[in-house]
């Protein structure tokens, strides 16, 4: 596969992908589709470094051995390397992410349920003094009259 045709071929992907953000499983549809980008950036990369690295063995046994050619086989070469690195660094990062926004969403969740607990017991605790102070008062509301029957009697 061409470097032509392998760009070409990410362009239309990423273009058909960025149609489907209906669905509530959007984002790890998109992860898994960036994934997949990247890794066809990364074939794309390689299979230009190959074509730059075929095209400059050419060059060097066509033209002559000039220091400023071999220095900008050397710099271009570099430059392919580092592109890759990048490339493959992003990779790793995107494998990543479905596992951290698991991590986040767990602590998260946890963090909601501590909260609600919370609100929870509080809520209760200030029931349940409700209630004993209602409690309280009807009970006094009872003696003061059992006292008052009593004393007529």
């Amino acid at each position: 596969m061409n470097v032509l045709t392998s760009l070409t071929s990410l362009k239309n992907f990423t273009l058909l992908r960025g149609r489907e953000q209906s669905s509530a499983s959007y984002v790890k549809q998109s992860l898994k589709n960036l994934a997949e980008v990247t890794e066809k950036l990364f074939h794309a990369a390689s299979s230009l470094r190959n074509q730059f690295e075929s095209n400059g063995k050419r060059y060097t046994e066509n033209e002559s051995n000039s220091p400023s050619f071999l220095n900008e086989v050397d710099v271009r070469k570099e430059s392919m390397e580092n592109l890759l690195e990048t490339i493959k660094s992003l990779q790793d990062e995107i494998q990543k992410l479905p596992e951290l926004i698991e991590i986040s969403k767990r602590k998260f969740q946890e963090e909601m349920t501590r909260f609600y607990e919370d609100h929870l017991e509080k809520a209760l605790s200030s029931t349940i003094e409700t209630c004993l102070a209602i409690s309280k008062e009807k009970i006094d509301e009872l003696t003061s009259f059992v006292i008052e029957d009593i004393s007529e009697l």
